[in-house]
């Protein structure tokens, strides 16, 4: 689903991380169990489909490949 709310994301951020989320781009935290897609420059999660941030796209694919080696 999708949950909005107000306030500080990084601090959001910190207390979602340890639950799979990673924040992909300066709106969004996702979690990376949801995501179906990923192109280099946009990810999907469901029928969603979100912007990943040059700035955060190195970090956001090693916690990606990290989750889904944990699976394995």
């Amino acid at each position: 689903g999708e949950y909005s709310q107000l306030g500080n994301l990084n601090k959001l951020e910190a207390e979602m991380e340890k639950h799979g989320f990673f924040r992909c781009n300066n709106c969004y935290l996702v979690n990376l169990a949801q995501v179906t897609e990923n192109d280099g420059n946009n990810i999907r999660v469901g029928n969603v489909e979100i912007t990943l941030s040059r700035r955060r796209r190195k970090d956001f694919l090693v916690a990606l490949n990290s989750y889904f080696g944990r699976l394995s």
